[in-house]
């Protein structure tokens, strides 16, 4: 698995990872959904405590 630690202005955001089997996920940490100046990543990353495993992680990370 490969992993990506997200960043914002110093506070962490969140993880990406690749899984084995090609799949991505993306996990909001729960200090930053919590925080109420933050801001999702994405319009199609929106804040969630459950990992997103749709497309748009993919997609975001294709482009990031």
């Amino acid at each position: 698995m490969q992993t990506l630690i997200a960043y914002m202005n110093g506070e962490l955001v969140g993880i990406l990872e690749k899984h084995k089997n090609g799949a991505h996920t993306f996990q909001y940490d729960k200090s930053w959904i919590t925080n109420t100046h933050t801001r999702p990543l994405s319009l199609s990353l929106k804040l969630q405590i459950p990992p997103i495993t749709s497309d748009a992680v993919v997609n975001y990370s294709a482009t990031a």
